[in-house]
């Protein structure tokens, strides 16, 4: 137990740094150094929607049909004193929940999100600013909703130098988000290529997990601010659409993860499959933005339970970076379903953990491939070398690429066979590595040697004259037959590529019989002398 405690406890504690580290940027980023507006006056409020006059610096308030408020604020010129003198200033809003929203300085309107006339978009997950006037003592905002209405982290007057936090915050909630809705479809794409060449087992596997990252997407798409979504009733829909699609994206996660990375497969697994699968069933029905929006309290217990559990389940798998991915993931899940249960004003942060799964899913997949592809090179490679002299074998020769500037040596051992009778077969096989690990020696890395069976090798030297592979294997004859007692030769041919392969392959050949042609008549001829 205490050793698998050690092999996890450094994913886990650096997964919850990343989690600590983002929050910390969040509360870096909603709280400039600024002037925040205290109160709010409710000027309109036909609906009925907030029920009160007076509002605070914060609120969000969940509405029982679409409505519209508009609610003002003064501003004394002694309260921007803290402000940067000269400075441009800005109204920053970290976040708002709305369809619609317009921001009036003194009467005048100075900006919008969204369309006036259709208020069916949604604004819910991005950071606003509006650059205000040099001087102004009336703030009215104009803001409509489909189910929900707030703001949820307050409005504040900045000044330039506070600029970079907004960078900051729309960085982390807009550009981090597409990064991510492309990562997860770049990998449904993969693991789906994947599982068309794997075993029936792993390919349902691969399609289960594929399906998860592509729905994954789709759930993202929900903290896209949308300025339009067609009618309310299309609206609902979409929303419906994004949010099922978690809960039957995590269906198919645990499912693919059941039959890859889990160890053994139990009944909980299905059971949170199932769950999960039930959930996002349950979220396609509600009829009402009302009921549909409470409901989503019950479903984010039932992700945060199902997380844990993914969390749990994941202790003993082969990987322990993957599990930092997964403890990541199970603390952004459980957070949040904190966050939206207890109504506490804090930033979301689902989509980090999802981006995370999909991070560890991406690394699993190059690992595993990885693995995969040093298996295969070696198993390929030793399929194409020699055993016994560590050359290439005749396995090699259709994968070669030639050109007219490569010069073929073809390669002949000299009186092996009387060797091999006179000192054994075990002499001849030191000869014989002798020769290549000689001929290694004065090759460069991009030349070859293939073991053309026995004792011929064939040396192909990439772009090299005929001129320097002659002084290279003059030298190499000389050097290969004093390193040895019993002072081998070799015959060889030298030849400068010509029209095909096949016959440079054929003419360098006959240019080495040649070769050991006339060493048999200068032989003979010593003899009779």
């Amino acid at each position: 137990m205490m050793g698998y405690i050690k092999y996890y406890i450094k994913p886990f504690c650096f997964a919850i740094l990343i989690f600590l580290l983002i929050f910390g940027l969040f509360k870096y980023s909603m709280t400039p150094n600024g002037y925040k507006i205290q109160s709010w006056n409710v000027v309109s409020d036909l609906e009925n929607a907030i029920g009160r006059n007076n509002l605070g610096s914060e609120f969000y308030k969940v509405t029982k049909k679409p409505a519209t408020i508009i609610i003002s604020s003064s501003v004394d010129a002694g309260h921007l004193l803290s402000l940067k003198e000269g400075s441009t200033k800005y109204l920053y809003l970290p976040q708002i929940d709305n369809s619609y929203f317009a921001v009036y300085i003194d009467g005048k309107q100075i900006g919008t999100l969204g369309f006036k006339d259709k208020r069916t978009g949604h604004f819910w997950y991005q950071p606003v600013i509006f650059e205000l006037p040099e001087s102004f003592s009336n703030i009215r905002l104009e803001i409509s909703g489909i189910y929900e209405i707030g703001i949820d982290f307050g409005a504040y007057i900045i000044d330039s130098s506070q600029l970079p936090k907004y960078n900051v915050l729309l960085f982390l909630t807009n550009s981090l988000l597409h990064i991510t809705i492309g990562l997860a479809l770049t990998i449904a794409i993969i693991l789906y290529a994947i599982s068309k060449n794997l075993v029936p087992e792993k390919k349902r596997a691969y399609l289960y997990l594929g399906l998860g990252s592509f729905l994954g997407s789709i759930w993202m798409f929900d903290l896209v601010g949308f300025p339009s979504l067609g009618s309310q009733t299309t609206f609902l829909l979409f929303r419906k659409i994004f949010l099922s699609s978690a809960y039957f994206g995590l269906s198919a996660f645990i499912t693919g993860f059941s039959n890859i990375y889990f160890e053994r497969k139990t009944n909980s697994d299905k059971i949170f499959a199932l769950l999960t699968f039930v959930t996002a069933l349950a979220l396609t029905f509600p009829t009402t933005s009302y009921v549909f929006k409470n409901f989503t309290n019950v479903a984010s217990l039932v992700l945060s339970l199902t997380a844990i559990y993914i969390l749990l389940r994941s202790f003993k798998i082969y990987s322990n970076i993957l599990f930092g991915f997964i403890t990541f993931f199970a603390t952004c899940v459980v957070y949040d379903a904190v966050v939206v249960m207890f109504s506490f004003n804090l930033k979301l942060m689902s989509n980090y953990g999802i981006a995370a799964i999909f991070a560890g899913f991406a690394y699993s997949v190059v690992f595993e491939y990885k693995e995969m592809f040093v298996k295969v090179t070696l198993t390929h490679m030793k399929s194409i070398t020699d055993e016994l002299t560590g050359a290439y074998n005749r396995g090699v020769l259709p994968e070669i690429t030639t050109s007219k500037n490569d010069t073929f040596v073809y390669i002949d051992l000299d009186n092996l066979k009387d060797i091999n009778d006179i000192y054994g077969h075990d002499v001849g096989d030191e000869v014989l590595k002798l020769l290549v690990e000689n001929i290694k020696s004065h090759l460069r890395s991009t030349d070859l040697i293939i073991r053309m069976g026995g004792d011929e090798f064939l040396v192909i030297l990439k772009d090299c004259t005929k001129d320097k592979a002659n002084e290279i294997f003059e030298r190499l004859s000389l050097t290969f037959m004093t390193n040895h007692p019993l002072h081998p030769t070799f015959s060889y041919g030298i030849l400068t590529f010509e029209k095909s392969f096949s016959e440079t392959l054929k003419n360098v050949d006959m240019l080495m019989y040649k070769m050991k042609e006339s060493k048999k008549i200068e032989n003979l001829n010593d003899n009779e002398e």
